[in-house]
């Protein structure tokens, strides 16, 4: 494998980012579907044209970032890896939600939530990481992740947003919170040493960092700044 990474790895540390790196691959390529969800959401919402197509545009993003952290995996299993499959599309059922309400908290799920935190994760990434490679994946997959988040706050900061809607989201917030917690904490039962944060893999302390930092500093504040109150 070529890299200018300034830790060299074992076989096994290979094993594992490759590994790490295809779950990446696997997870985009889940998202995209999700956004399909959004995007159709946005639009029957009667959402502004431009958030609806920028959603329309995340599909195609994170089928772009499935194929790149693919061809990542495999540069470091140095072989040719099956190409990711999405997962069957689990929606929360927010029960008692009316169907407008879901798709607004869809909506704010997938952007406000996850995606706001996968753009700190990806800093943090960055950060770290010294493979020239990763780095790369990092920074292309970083710049759409940032896009997407503000579909979420777009939609929130709309005029079309009632006063109602806002306090209805702002009651699921909590459940909310919940679900996007519970989504980072899922994790496979591997080590991760510290050699391999430099190719993008960082320890597991640290990604429970990242998601409390971006809850506290990102999140909430980003709700507080479009008029929606947190109660935790």
């Amino acid at each position: 494998m070529s890299s200018d990474a300034s830790t060299a790895l074992d076989d096994d540390g290979r094993r594992v980012v490759a590994f790490v790196w295809s779950q990446r691959a696997i997870g985009e390529r889940s998202t995209a579907e999700t956004f399909r969800v959004v995007a159709a959401g946005l639009a029957a919402l009667d959402a502004e044209r431009e958030l609806v197509a920028l959603a329309e545009r995340a599909i195609d993003d994170e089928l772009r970032h499935a194929e790149r952290c693919w061809r990542l995996a495999c540069l470091y299993a140095e072989r040719e890896l099956p190409e990711p499959e999405a997962l069957p599309l689990e929606l929360p059922p927010y029960d008692g939600a009316s169907e407008a309400l879901r798709h607004s908290l869809h909506v704010v799920g997938q952007c406000c939530l996850n995606e706001t935190t996968a753009s700190a994760f990806l800093e943090r990434v960055l950060q770290q990481a010294t493979a020239q490679p990763v780095r790369e994946t990092v920074r292309a997959l970083l710049a759409d992740e940032v896009d997407h988040a503000r579909i979420g706050w777009a939609h929130l900061a709309s005029p079309r947003l009632s006063t109602e809607r806002r306090q209805e989201i702002a009651a699921w917030l909590p459940q909310l919170f919940a679900i996007n917690a519970r989504m980072w904490g899922r994790r496979p039962a591997i080590a991760i040493t510290p050699a391999l944060a430099a190719h993008g893999v960082p320890s597991w302390p640290t990604v429970d960092e990242v998601v409390a930092t971006a809850l506290d500093e990102l999140i909430i504040p980003g709700f507080r700044h479009v008029g929606i109150e947190v109660v935790r």
